[in-house]
C-alpha cells in the first residue's frame, strides 16, 4: 500500500512540474490580435524516438518531416509558423476570426493552412492534392493524406493569410490640346505599415 501512494505523489509531483515549467506568454496573429501560448520545457530524447518509432508503426504511407517536440504543437506550426511555444484550442481560431486568415474552397491555389474543425488539429497544404504537413501533438512532425493521421476529417477548412491590398488611380490632366490624357509625368508612391498588415 505504501508503494502506491508514493507513485501517486510522485505522478501528482511529475503533472504539477509540467505546470510549473509551462510559461503563459503572448504572440500576436498578422493583424495583431493576441493570442495566448505556453513556453514549456522539452521531452527526453528517447521519449522523442519512441515517440517516432510508434508513429511510424501506426500509419503507412507517412513521410517524417522533424522529431517530437513538447515545446511546439500544431496550432503554433501551421498558424505562427513556430516551434518554440505551444498553442491549445480555442486559440488558433483567432487567425480566422480576426480576418488574418480567410477561408478558401479546398481546391484554390492560394491555400497555406487547414482547419481539422472535426477535430482538435491544423495542418500546412503541400503542393499534393490532399496532402498535408501537419506536428501530432507532442509527436512529430509529418506530410501525410487528409484522412493518415490521428485526427477526425469530418470537417475541414481551408485558408489562406490575407494578402494586404492596393490600388492605382491613374491622375487624368488635360491634355495641350484641350482633351485628356495620362499624367506622364513619374509618380511616387510613398508606403507606410502597421502592426496590424
Amino acid at each position: 500500500m505504501k508503494i502506491m501512494k508514493s507513485n501517486k505523489y510522485a505522478l501528482s509531483l511529475l503533472l504539477l512540474l509540467s505546470y510549473i515549467f509551462a510559461i503563459s506568454q503572448t504572440i500576436y496573429t498578422p493583424k495583431g490580435t493576441s493570442v495566448n501560448v505556453e513556453y514549456r520545457s522539452e521531452m527526453s530524447q528517447q521519449m522523442k524516438d519512441e515517440l517516432k518509432a510508434l508513429a511510424l508503426s501506426q500509419y503507412n504511407n507517412i513521410t517524417f518531416v522533424s522529431e517530437a517536440s513538447s515545446k511546439y504543437n500544431c496550432h503554433t506550426h501551421a498558424w505562427a509558423g513556430r516551434t518554440d511555444v505551444w498553442m491549445n484550442a480555442p486559440e488558433q481560431a483567432k487567425y480566422w476570426n480576426d480576418k488574418s486568415y480567410i477561408e478558401y474552397p479546398s481546391t484554390a491555389s492560394l491555400v497555406t493552412t487547414v482547419s481539422y474543425d472535426s477535430d482538435d488539429h491544423s495542418a500546412l497544404k503541400t503542393s499534393t492534392p490532399n496532402y498535408f504537413i501537419s506536428k501530432w501533438g507532442s509527436g512529430p512532425c509529418f506530410i501525410h493524406s487528409a484522412d493518415n493521421c490521428p485526427y477526425d476529417v469530418s470537417t475541414l477548412t481551408y485558408y489562406s493569410q490575407t494578402r494586404p491590398s492596393f490600388s492605382v488611380t491613374p491622375i487624368i490632366c488635360a491634355g495641350s490640346n484641350g482633351g485628356s490624357s495620362l499624367n506622364p509625368m513619374p509618380v511616387g508612391i510613398t508606403w507606410s505599415s502597421t502592426s496590424n498588415l
